[in-house]
C-alpha cells in the first residue's frame, strides 16, 4: 500500500495514495495523523479501501519531526571513487536536522555561494522498536520505503570536520511522494535509482551496489541505538553528484533548477530550487 501525508486547506491528512487520487484515512475511522502511529488494526482497515477521490492537496513530509533521520555516507563504491574517498570500515553515520524535512514538490532555497548539491537516496522507515537485531531478521522491522534527497551544501559540509550543518538547511531532506509498505518490496537491494538535474540524467544506479545493504545497516545501528517506529535511514547516494565532477565543471544547483529522483516502485520525488 502507498501511504502519504498531505495538507488540504492547511490541515495535514494521512491518506492512501493511488495515481494522484487519495482516500483520506479519517473517512474510514482511522484517526492517526502520523504514519508511524498506525497499528495492525489500522492496516487491516486500510487494506479494504477501494475508493479514491480527487482533492487539491500539497504533499508533506512522510517523516515526522519527532523521528530520527539517520543518514549513511559513502555507501556506494562508485560515489567513493568519484569523490576520491576511502571505503569506510564501518557504516558512516550522520544526522540531519528535522528542519530539513519537506515534501514532494516543496521548494528549496539554493542560496548564494553555498555549493548546493543533490543526493538521490533510498529511504527506509522503521516500523517496530528495534534493538540489537540480527541482520537476517532486520527487514522484518521495516515499515516501508520511500525516496529521499539528501540535499547538501558542500561549502558548509566541508567547512569543518562535522557534516551536520551542511546537510541540515531548511528543506534539505525532501521525501515522498509516498511510503510503499515493505510487503511490496521484498528485496530492497534490487531497485533502480535515477536522479535528474532539470532534464539531464545525473545518477543512474541500483541499490544492489550498496556497500552496506539495508539489513546490515539496521543491524549495525540497532547495536547502539534503539530504533523506534518512524525513525528513518537514508541509505546513501550513488555516483553522479556535482561534487564528483572536476572542479572546473561543478555547476552547483541554482535558483530555477529542478531535481527529480526516481526509484523503482516508489514513484518520483521532484523539487524546485529557488
Amino acid at each position: 500500500m502507498k501511504l502519504t501525508v498531505v495538507s488540504i486547506g492547511n490541515k495535514n491528512e494521512l491518506a492512501l495514495y493511488n495515481d494522484g487520487k487519495l482516500a483520506l484515512l479519517k473517512n474510514y475511522g482511522i484517526t492517526k495523523k502520523r504514519i508511524k502511529d498506525l497499528d495492525q488494526k489500522d492496516f487491516s482497515a486500510i487494506e479494504k479501501i477501494k475508493d479514491f477521490s480527487t482533492y487539491e492537496y500539497k504533499f508533506e513530509s512522510l517523516v515526522d519531526k519527532t523521528s530520527n533521520i539517520i543518514c549513511i555516507g559513502l555507501n556506494y563504491s562508485s560515489h567513493i571513487e568519484e569523490t576520491k574517498g576511502d571505503i569506510p570500515e564501518y557504516p558512516l553515520l550522520f544526522l540531519k536536522s528535522n528542519n530539513a524535512l519537506a515534501g514532494n514538490t516543496a521548494e528549496i532555497i539554493a542560496g548564494n555561494g553555498f555549493d548546493v548539491d543533490y543526493e538521490g537516496e533510498l529511504g527506509v522507515m522503521i516500523g517496530k522498536k528495534t534493538r540489537n537485531i540480527r541482520e537476517e531478521d532486520a527487514l522484518d522491522n521495516v515499515l516501508g520505503y520511500f525516496i529521499g534527497n539528501d540535499v547538501s551544501s558542500r561549502f558548509m559540509q566541508f567547512k569543518t570536520s562535522q557534516w551536520f550543518i551542511g546537510k541540515s538547511f531548511d528543506n534539505f531532506f525532501p521525501n515522498g511522494p509516498y511510503l510503499l509498505t515493505a510487503d511490496e518490496i521484498p528485496d530492497p537491494q534490487n531497485l533502480n535509482i535515477k536522479t535528474y538535474l532539470n532534464n539531464e540524467l545525473r545518477q543512474n544506479s541500483n541499490t544492489k551496489m550498496m556497500i552496506y545493504p539495508v539489513g546490515k545497516l539496521i543491524a549495525y545501528i540497532s547495536k547502539f541505538i534503539t530504533l523506534m517506529p518512524g525513525d528513518v535511514i537514508s541509505t546513501g547516494t550513488p555516483s553522479g553528484v556535482i561534487l564528483g565532477m572536476p572542479k572546473e565543471k561543478r555547476n552547483w544547483i541554482k535558483p530555477g533548477d529542478v531535481v527529480t529522483v526516481e526509484i523503482d516502485k516508489l514513484g518520483t520525488l521532484k523539487n524546485k530550487f529557488v
